[in-house]
């Protein structure tokens, strides 16, 4: 049975670094972004679940979920992020489940999901969580490099995320990541010696 580690970290803090560095080692990596995706596409289950839900308005002419138009709904009103979550979640945890049985034979699995504080993205079978973390300041400055990201923005983005001090009391495992990636891919290669050693 493998040995699954959640992955997540703030906005801006190297989670998706910390990712790709597992990648390049042959390490599966379940996305949970990647299957939300995947879920909301052009005909999918989820898109056809939401148009059912909200309406076709909220369908894109190619048929999966506009999210643009779902994003601004949401962020106006808490109760249909309720509904939406309430609606697409499940199926999310389908596949995300058949992901975890499809790579059961590994040694270890990243499963990679922003959320995971969240009670709604957690899972079972996870046997540690790492976060990967660094400062406000830190953060706002990498996230300030994005294309098209503005400060009023990414404070907006940070707000509406756990703090800090949330995300931290849910880790197993936790790295610092104030340097710069090969100082992060150190740091990532010494732990998957640790958790080779449990």
């Amino acid at each position: 049975m493998a040995l699954i580690i959640g992955l997540t970290g703030g906005i801006g803090a190297g989670k998706s670094t910390a990712a790709a560095f597992f990648r390049d080692q042959g390490i599966p990596v379940v996305d949970a972004d990647a299957i939300s995706r995947a879920i909301t596409g052009s005909g999918a289950r989820g898109s056809l679940a939401v148009a059912k839900l909200f309406g076709e308005d909220f369908l894109t002419p190619e048929g999966a979920m506009n999210r643009a138009r779902m994003r601004d709904l949401v962020f106006r009103d808490a109760s249909a992020l309720k509904r939406l979550e309430g609606c697409l979640h499940p199926l999310i945890s389908e596949d995300i489940e058949a992901a975890f049985r499809a790579h059961a034979d590994a040694p270890l699995v990243i499963y990679d999901c922003p959320m995971l504080w969240r009670p709604n993205f957690q899972h079972r079978a996870i046997n540690r969580v790492l976060v990967i973390d660094a400062s406000d300041e830190t953060r706002f400055e990498r996230i300030l490099h994005r294309p098209g990201m503005t400060p009023d923005t990414i404070r907006r983005m940070m707000v509406a995320q756990a703090t800090r001090a949330d995300i931290l009391a849910f880790a197993d495992d936790i790295i610092v990541n104030e340097e710069d990636e090969a100082a992060l891919r150190t740091k990532l290669a010494d732990l998957q010696a640790f958790w080779a050693s449990l």
